[in-house]
């Protein structure tokens, strides 16, 4: 990587990791989508009441991390189908599902059909 003058610091070194350089700021969700997401959040639990031990369950079961037991504060909703992939579905209440926050970063934008790919290259083919 060739060195170049730097604007946040003045030397001249390689850019890419200056920690003087400006950065841009981390864009806000705006109210309405805020607002948006706390109703859906909000039916989601309305609608999925844990069992009779106050707990639900990680649909996914991914990562050897998994508690598979959730409590209210451990519970994250994962978007079966990627926001990404499916922007229209961000707020549909059918396409939440509670999983842990251990398999919700594994699964990560993936559609469910990808896990076992995802899992098998992982693992080196386990």
């Amino acid at each position: 990587m060739k060195n170049k003058y730097c604007d946040g610091c003045g030397v001249t070194h390689s850019t890419l990791m200056c920690f003087n350089k400006p950065r841009r700021a981390i864009k806000k969700e705006s109210d309405k989508t805020k607002d948006k997401r706390t109703e859906v959040s909000r039916l989601w639990f309305e609608l999925n009441p844990p069992d009779g031990r106050g707990v639900w369950y990680c649909y996914l079961r991914i990562s050897p991390q998994c508690p598979i037991k959730l409590t209210r504060s451990t519970i994250r909703l994962e978007h079966v189908k990627s926001k990404v992939r499916y922007p229209e579905l961000k707020f549909e209440v059918t396409n939440l599902r509670g999983a842990c926050d251990p398999c919700n970063k594994m699964k990560g934008s993936r559609d469910l059909e990808e896990i076992p790919e995802y899992m098998a290259q992982t693992n080196g083919g386990k």
